[in-house]
Protein backbone atom coordinates (compact mmCIF):
# COMPACT_ATOMS: atom_id res chain seq x y z
CA UNK A 1 0.00 0.00 0.00
CA UNK A 2 2.85 2.38 0.80
CA UNK A 3 4.40 1.53 -2.57
CA UNK A 4 1.08 2.25 -4.27
CA UNK A 5 1.02 5.69 -2.63
CA UNK A 6 4.49 6.44 -3.94
CA UNK A 7 3.54 5.29 -7.46
CA UNK A 8 0.40 7.44 -7.50
CA UNK A 9 2.59 10.48 -7.03
CA UNK A 10 4.40 9.67 -10.29
CA UNK A 11 1.35 8.74 -12.40
CA UNK A 12 1.33 12.10 -14.19
CA UNK A 13 4.86 11.46 -15.40
CA UNK A 14 4.12 7.81 -16.20
CA UNK A 15 1.18 8.72 -18.46
CA UNK A 16 2.97 11.79 -19.85
CA UNK A 17 0.06 14.06 -18.99
CA UNK A 18 2.27 17.11 -19.44
CA UNK A 19 3.04 16.15 -23.05
CA UNK A 20 -0.65 15.61 -23.79
CA UNK A 21 -1.56 19.01 -22.40
CA UNK A 22 1.28 20.65 -24.32
CA UNK A 23 0.11 19.00 -27.59
CA UNK A 24 -3.46 20.20 -27.07
CA UNK A 25 -2.23 23.71 -26.38
CA UNK A 26 -0.16 23.76 -29.59
CA UNK A 27 -3.22 22.71 -31.55
CA UNK A 28 -5.14 25.67 -30.18
CA UNK A 29 -7.14 23.60 -27.71
CA UNK A 30 -5.92 25.31 -24.54
CA UNK A 31 -9.29 24.81 -22.79
CA UNK A 32 -9.13 21.06 -23.40
CA UNK A 33 -5.60 20.98 -22.02
CA UNK A 34 -6.69 22.79 -18.85
CA UNK A 35 -9.57 20.36 -18.50
CA UNK A 36 -7.18 17.39 -18.71
CA UNK A 37 -4.95 18.92 -16.06
CA UNK A 38 -7.91 19.57 -13.73
CA UNK A 39 -9.39 16.10 -14.20
CA UNK A 40 -6.10 14.25 -13.66
CA UNK A 41 -5.26 16.35 -10.57
CA UNK A 42 -8.72 15.68 -9.05
CA UNK A 43 -8.42 11.96 -9.80
CA UNK A 44 -4.96 11.67 -8.26
CA UNK A 45 -6.05 13.64 -5.19
CA UNK A 46 -9.02 11.32 -4.70
CA UNK A 47 -6.93 8.17 -5.13
CA UNK A 48 -4.26 9.51 -2.76
CA UNK A 49 -6.88 10.36 -0.13
CA UNK A 50 -8.45 6.89 -0.39
CA UNK A 51 -5.07 5.20 -0.10
CA UNK A 52 -4.18 7.29 2.98
CA UNK A 53 -7.51 6.30 4.54
CA UNK A 54 -6.84 2.62 3.85
CA UNK A 55 -3.31 2.98 5.22
CA UNK A 56 -4.58 4.65 8.41
CA UNK A 57 -7.10 1.84 8.85
CA UNK A 58 -4.32 -0.72 8.38
CA UNK A 59 -2.11 1.01 10.96
CA UNK A 60 -4.97 1.29 13.46
CA UNK A 61 -5.75 -2.41 13.01
CA UNK A 62 -2.11 -3.25 13.63
CA UNK A 63 -2.08 -1.21 16.85
CA UNK A 64 -5.42 -2.70 17.96
CA UNK A 65 -3.93 -6.17 17.72
CA UNK A 66 -1.26 -5.42 20.32
CA UNK A 67 -3.47 -3.30 22.62
CA UNK A 68 -4.29 -6.19 25.01
CA UNK A 69 -0.55 -6.78 25.56
CA UNK A 70 0.03 -3.05 25.95
CA UNK A 71 -2.80 -2.74 28.48
CA UNK A 72 -1.42 -5.54 30.63
CA UNK A 73 2.09 -4.08 30.42
CA UNK A 74 0.94 -0.55 31.35
CA UNK A 75 -1.05 -1.82 34.34
CA UNK A 76 1.82 -4.01 35.53
CA UNK A 77 4.41 -1.24 35.17
CA UNK A 78 2.20 1.23 37.05
CA UNK A 79 1.47 -1.20 39.86
CA UNK A 80 5.09 -2.29 40.22
CA UNK A 81 6.42 1.24 39.78
CA UNK A 82 9.05 0.24 37.23
CA UNK A 83 9.27 0.44 33.46
CA UNK A 84 10.48 -3.11 32.74
CA UNK A 85 7.10 -4.75 31.84
CA UNK A 86 6.15 -1.99 29.40
CA UNK A 87 9.42 -0.56 28.14
CA UNK A 88 11.81 -3.51 28.06
CA UNK A 89 9.50 -6.55 27.77
CA UNK A 90 6.81 -5.17 25.41
CA UNK A 91 7.68 -1.98 23.53
CA UNK A 92 11.38 -2.52 22.91
CA UNK A 93 10.98 -5.86 21.02
CA UNK A 94 8.04 -4.41 19.06
CA UNK A 95 10.06 -1.40 17.97
CA UNK A 96 12.97 -3.61 16.92
CA UNK A 97 10.65 -5.56 14.61
CA UNK A 98 9.27 -2.34 13.16
CA UNK A 99 12.74 -1.07 12.37
CA UNK A 100 13.59 -4.33 10.61
CA UNK A 101 10.41 -4.76 8.55
CA UNK A 102 9.00 -1.24 8.13
CA UNK A 103 11.72 0.54 6.24
CA UNK A 104 10.21 3.84 4.98
CA UNK A 105 10.91 6.28 7.88
CA UNK A 106 7.75 8.35 7.19
CA UNK A 107 5.53 5.25 7.39
CA UNK A 108 7.26 4.11 10.57
CA UNK A 109 6.67 7.59 12.02
CA UNK A 110 2.93 7.33 11.35
CA UNK A 111 2.73 3.95 13.02
CA UNK A 112 4.76 5.12 16.02
CA UNK A 113 2.43 8.09 16.52
CA UNK A 114 -0.60 5.80 16.61
CA UNK A 115 1.20 3.44 18.97
CA UNK A 116 2.12 6.38 21.24
CA UNK A 117 -1.48 7.66 21.25
CA UNK A 118 -2.71 4.19 22.22
CA UNK A 119 -0.19 3.98 25.08
CA UNK A 120 -1.24 7.43 26.36
CA UNK A 121 -4.91 6.44 26.39
CA UNK A 122 -4.06 3.30 28.36
CA UNK A 123 -2.10 5.38 30.89
CA UNK A 124 -5.07 7.75 31.26
CA UNK A 125 -7.51 4.87 31.81
CA UNK A 126 -5.29 3.19 34.39
CA UNK A 127 -4.61 6.39 36.33
CA UNK A 128 -8.23 7.61 36.25
CA UNK A 129 -9.41 4.38 37.86
CA UNK A 130 -6.93 4.62 40.73
CA UNK A 131 -6.85 6.74 43.86
CA UNK A 132 -3.45 6.03 45.29
CA UNK A 133 -0.75 7.59 47.42
CA UNK A 134 1.73 10.17 46.15
CA UNK A 135 4.41 7.49 45.64
CA UNK A 136 2.20 5.65 43.13
CA UNK A 137 1.89 8.72 40.88
CA UNK A 138 5.61 9.40 41.17
CA UNK A 139 6.26 5.88 39.87
CA UNK A 140 3.71 6.23 37.04
CA UNK A 141 5.32 9.52 36.00
CA UNK A 142 8.70 7.80 35.90
CA UNK A 143 7.30 5.00 33.68
CA UNK A 144 5.71 7.57 31.35
CA UNK A 145 9.03 9.41 31.02
CA UNK A 146 10.86 6.15 30.23
CA UNK A 147 8.27 5.31 27.56
CA UNK A 148 8.60 8.74 25.96
CA UNK A 149 12.38 8.43 25.97
CA UNK A 150 12.31 4.98 24.36
CA UNK A 151 9.95 5.96 21.53
CA UNK A 152 11.72 9.22 20.72
CA UNK A 153 15.04 7.35 20.56
CA UNK A 154 13.44 4.90 18.12
CA UNK A 155 12.49 7.38 15.38
CA UNK A 156 9.42 9.06 16.94
CA UNK A 157 9.77 12.82 16.48
CA UNK A 158 9.87 14.42 19.99
CA UNK A 159 7.89 17.46 18.81
CA UNK A 160 5.18 15.29 17.27
CA UNK A 161 5.12 13.12 20.42
CA UNK A 162 4.45 16.15 22.65
CA UNK A 163 0.71 16.02 21.96
CA UNK A 164 -1.98 17.80 24.01
CA UNK A 165 -2.89 14.41 25.48
CA UNK A 166 0.68 13.76 26.61
CA UNK A 167 1.05 17.26 28.05
CA UNK A 168 -2.25 17.01 29.94
CA UNK A 169 -1.42 13.55 31.33
CA UNK A 170 2.06 14.61 32.43
CA UNK A 171 0.71 17.75 34.19
CA UNK A 172 -1.95 15.70 35.98
CA UNK A 173 0.62 13.14 37.15
CA UNK A 174 3.02 15.85 38.29
CA UNK A 175 0.25 17.38 40.43
CA UNK A 176 -0.76 14.01 41.86
CA UNK A 177 2.89 13.32 42.68
CA UNK A 178 3.08 16.45 44.85
CA UNK A 179 2.55 16.02 48.61
CA UNK A 180 -0.71 17.21 50.16
CA UNK A 181 0.92 20.06 52.17
CA UNK A 182 2.67 21.32 49.01
CA UNK A 183 -0.61 21.25 47.04
CA UNK A 184 -2.34 23.29 49.75
CA UNK A 185 0.48 25.86 49.72
CA UNK A 186 0.19 25.94 45.92
CA UNK A 187 -3.51 26.79 46.27
CA UNK A 188 -2.84 29.73 48.61
CA UNK A 189 -0.03 31.02 46.42
CA UNK A 190 -2.39 30.97 43.42
CA UNK A 191 -5.22 32.45 45.44
CA UNK A 192 -3.09 35.36 46.66
CA UNK A 193 -2.12 36.23 43.08
CA UNK A 194 -5.74 35.83 41.98
CA UNK A 195 -7.17 38.06 44.72
CA UNK A 196 -4.72 40.88 44.10
CA UNK A 197 -5.08 40.90 40.31
CA UNK A 198 -6.13 44.33 39.11
CA UNK A 199 -8.87 42.96 36.82
CA UNK A 200 -10.99 41.65 39.69
CA UNK A 201 -13.44 44.28 41.00
CA UNK A 202 -13.18 45.48 44.60
CA UNK A 203 -16.08 44.13 46.66
CA UNK A 204 -15.17 45.94 49.89
CA UNK A 205 -12.26 47.46 51.81
CA UNK A 206 -11.21 46.32 55.26
CA UNK A 207 -9.24 48.51 57.63
CA UNK A 208 -6.94 46.37 59.79
CA UNK A 209 -3.76 46.66 61.83
CA UNK A 210 -1.49 43.61 61.71
CA UNK A 211 1.86 43.26 63.48
CA UNK A 212 4.05 40.96 65.53
CA UNK A 213 3.73 41.82 69.19
CA UNK A 214 6.72 39.53 69.81
CA UNK A 215 8.62 36.97 67.70
CA UNK A 216 6.23 34.22 66.68
CA UNK A 217 3.15 36.06 67.98
CA UNK A 218 0.89 37.81 65.49
CA UNK A 219 -1.67 40.42 66.53
CA UNK A 220 -4.40 41.52 64.17
CA UNK A 221 -6.99 44.21 64.86
CA UNK A 222 -10.09 44.32 62.69
CA UNK A 223 -11.18 47.95 62.69
CA UNK A 224 -13.71 48.77 60.01
CA UNK A 225 -15.23 47.55 56.73
CA UNK A 226 -15.88 50.12 54.04
CA UNK A 227 -17.49 50.27 50.59
CA UNK A 228 -19.67 47.24 51.28
CA UNK A 229 -22.27 46.85 48.52
CA UNK A 230 -25.80 47.68 49.78
CA UNK A 231 -28.11 44.86 50.70
CA UNK A 232 -30.36 43.72 47.89
CA UNK A 233 -33.94 44.59 48.58
CA UNK A 234 -36.54 41.87 48.14
CA UNK A 235 -39.13 42.13 45.36
CA UNK A 236 -41.92 42.67 47.89
CA UNK A 237 -40.22 45.68 49.40
CA UNK A 238 -40.17 47.36 45.98
CA UNK A 239 -43.98 47.19 45.73
CA UNK A 240 -44.51 50.39 47.66
CA UNK A 241 -46.35 53.53 46.81
CA UNK A 242 -44.63 55.80 44.32
CA UNK A 243 -44.19 58.52 46.89
CA UNK A 244 -42.46 56.29 49.45
CA UNK A 245 -40.21 54.63 46.86
CA UNK A 246 -39.10 57.93 45.42
CA UNK A 247 -38.29 59.33 48.84
CA UNK A 248 -36.30 56.26 49.85
CA UNK A 249 -34.43 55.70 46.57
CA UNK A 250 -32.41 58.86 46.92
CA UNK A 251 -30.92 57.72 50.21
CA UNK A 252 -30.91 53.91 49.83
CA UNK A 253 -27.25 53.76 48.82
CA UNK A 254 -26.08 55.43 52.02
CA UNK A 255 -28.86 54.56 54.46
CA UNK A 256 -28.00 52.34 57.45
CA UNK A 257 -30.99 50.21 56.53
CA UNK A 258 -29.32 49.17 53.27
CA UNK A 259 -26.16 48.01 55.07
CA UNK A 260 -26.04 44.17 55.16
CA UNK A 261 -25.37 42.33 58.37
CA UNK A 262 -21.74 41.26 58.18
CA UNK A 263 -18.77 39.93 60.14
CA UNK A 264 -15.11 39.11 59.54
CA UNK A 265 -13.33 35.74 59.72
CA UNK A 266 -9.57 35.81 60.38
CA UNK A 267 -7.26 32.81 60.15
CA UNK A 268 -3.61 32.01 59.56
CA UNK A 269 -3.14 29.69 56.60
CA UNK A 270 -2.25 27.04 55.59
CA UNK A 271 -3.72 25.38 58.66
CA UNK A 272 -1.31 22.44 58.72
CA UNK A 273 1.59 24.84 59.34
CA UNK A 274 -0.19 26.60 62.19
CA UNK A 275 -2.16 23.89 64.04
CA UNK A 276 -2.33 25.98 67.23
CA UNK A 277 -3.82 29.04 65.51
CA UNK A 278 -7.60 29.22 65.91
CA UNK A 279 -10.08 30.51 63.33
CA UNK A 280 -11.40 33.79 64.77
CA UNK A 281 -14.62 35.68 64.00
CA UNK A 282 -15.81 39.15 64.90
CA UNK A 283 -19.28 39.90 66.15
CA UNK A 284 -21.87 40.41 63.44
CA UNK A 285 -22.98 44.01 62.90
CA UNK A 286 -25.51 45.98 60.89
CA UNK A 287 -23.91 49.27 61.80
CA UNK A 288 -23.09 51.81 59.10
CA UNK A 289 -20.21 51.91 58.58
CA UNK A 290 -19.40 48.38 59.77
CA UNK A 291 -17.17 48.98 62.80
CA UNK A 292 -15.63 46.06 64.72
CA UNK A 293 -12.52 47.10 66.73
CA UNK A 294 -11.75 43.54 67.76
CA UNK A 295 -8.24 42.15 68.37
CA UNK A 296 -7.03 38.59 67.75
CA UNK A 297 -3.71 36.90 68.39
CA UNK A 298 -2.16 33.93 66.61
CA UNK A 299 0.92 31.82 67.38
CA UNK A 300 2.89 31.65 64.14
CA UNK A 301 6.41 30.72 65.16
CA UNK A 302 9.29 32.30 63.29
CA UNK A 303 8.29 32.74 59.64
CA UNK A 304 10.61 32.99 56.64
CA UNK A 305 10.27 32.59 52.89
CA UNK A 306 7.65 33.85 50.47
CA UNK A 307 5.38 30.83 50.94
CA UNK A 308 5.66 30.49 54.71
CA UNK A 309 2.05 31.51 55.27
CA UNK A 310 -0.63 34.15 55.00
CA UNK A 311 -3.26 35.90 57.09
CA UNK A 312 -6.60 35.30 55.45
CA UNK A 313 -9.44 37.72 56.15
CA UNK A 314 -12.93 37.05 54.83
CA UNK A 315 -15.81 39.51 54.97
CA UNK A 316 -19.04 37.55 55.34
CA UNK A 317 -22.66 38.63 54.94
CA UNK A 318 -25.26 37.20 57.30
CA UNK A 319 -25.35 35.83 60.86
CA UNK A 320 -22.03 34.84 62.39
CA UNK A 321 -22.58 31.09 62.05
CA UNK A 322 -23.83 31.03 58.46
CA UNK A 323 -22.64 33.75 56.14
CA UNK A 324 -22.00 34.28 52.46
CA UNK A 325 -18.61 35.49 51.27
CA UNK A 326 -18.55 39.16 50.25
CA UNK A 327 -14.81 39.51 49.77
CA UNK A 328 -11.49 37.97 50.68
CA UNK A 329 -7.87 39.04 51.15
CA UNK A 330 -4.53 37.42 51.92
CA UNK A 331 -1.55 39.10 53.58
CA UNK A 332 1.86 37.33 53.44
CA UNK A 333 3.17 36.82 56.98
CA UNK A 334 6.68 37.82 55.95
CA UNK A 335 5.43 41.32 54.98
CA UNK A 336 4.10 42.22 58.44
CA UNK A 337 6.06 44.56 60.75
CA UNK A 338 6.85 44.30 64.47
CA UNK A 339 5.05 46.43 67.04
CA UNK A 340 7.99 48.80 67.46
CA UNK A 341 8.61 49.22 63.72
CA UNK A 342 8.28 52.74 62.24
CA UNK A 343 6.51 51.05 59.31
CA UNK A 344 3.61 49.96 61.51
CA UNK A 345 0.34 51.56 60.40
CA UNK A 346 -3.23 50.65 59.55
CA UNK A 347 -3.71 48.72 56.32
CA UNK A 348 -6.68 49.27 54.03
CA UNK A 349 -6.97 45.83 52.46
CA UNK A 350 -8.75 45.58 49.12
CA UNK A 351 -11.12 42.62 49.13
CA UNK A 352 -12.16 40.74 46.00
CA UNK A 353 -14.22 37.62 45.42
CA UNK A 354 -13.15 35.79 42.23
CA UNK A 355 -14.64 32.27 42.12
CA UNK A 356 -12.59 29.16 42.77
CA UNK A 357 -13.00 26.68 39.91
CA UNK A 358 -10.72 23.67 40.13
CA UNK A 359 -10.54 23.37 36.35
CA UNK A 360 -8.84 26.76 36.05
CA UNK A 361 -5.10 27.19 35.71
CA UNK A 362 -3.54 27.32 39.17
CA UNK A 363 -6.49 25.62 40.86
CA UNK A 364 -5.92 22.19 39.33
CA UNK A 365 -4.24 21.28 42.61
CA UNK A 366 -7.78 21.00 44.01
CA UNK A 367 -8.51 18.14 41.59
CA UNK A 368 -5.46 16.29 42.88
CA UNK A 369 -6.55 16.90 46.49
CA UNK A 370 -10.07 15.65 45.77
CA UNK A 371 -8.65 12.31 44.62
CA UNK A 372 -7.12 11.75 48.07
CA UNK A 373 -10.23 10.33 49.69
CA UNK A 374 -8.29 8.75 52.57
CA UNK A 375 -6.03 11.72 53.28
CA UNK A 376 -7.36 13.49 56.38
CA UNK A 377 -5.43 16.70 55.66
CA UNK A 378 -6.85 16.93 52.12
CA UNK A 379 -10.38 16.16 53.31
CA UNK A 380 -10.23 18.75 56.08
CA UNK A 381 -8.82 21.44 53.77
CA UNK A 382 -11.49 20.90 51.09
CA UNK A 383 -14.26 20.86 53.66
CA UNK A 384 -13.15 24.24 55.05
CA UNK A 385 -12.62 25.69 51.56
CA UNK A 386 -16.09 24.72 50.38
CA UNK A 387 -17.69 26.50 53.33
CA UNK A 388 -16.51 29.78 51.83
CA UNK A 389 -16.40 28.71 48.19
CA UNK A 390 -19.21 26.24 47.39
CA UNK A 391 -18.33 26.51 43.69
CA UNK A 392 -15.04 24.69 44.38
CA UNK A 393 -16.96 21.43 44.81
CA UNK A 394 -18.30 21.50 41.24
Amino acid sequence: MWKALQEVGHLSETFRVGEVVEGLTRCGRRGAGDQVNTTVAALLTSVTHNLHTLLDHYLETAVDQIKPRLRDAVEKSCEEGRGTPLVEDTLSPTLTLLQEHLQPPSLRQRLLLRLWDAVLVLFMVVVSNKKKAVEYYEAVLSVLDLTFLLLTRRDLNPTAATTPGYTSLKEALEEQAVSTPALIVQYYRTRHAHLTHYQHPTTARLLIRAFYSQPGRLTLRVLEARDIPPRRESSTSSCCSSSSSSSSSSSSSSSPRSQPQCYVVVQVVPGHRFPSAAICKTWSTKAYPATFHETFQFPTGVVSGDSSGWVQVSLMQGPTCSGRLLGEGLLPLTNLPYVDSPELQNTCLRLTAPPVHRGETGYRCLTALRCRTKDEMAISFLKTLEKYHPEASV
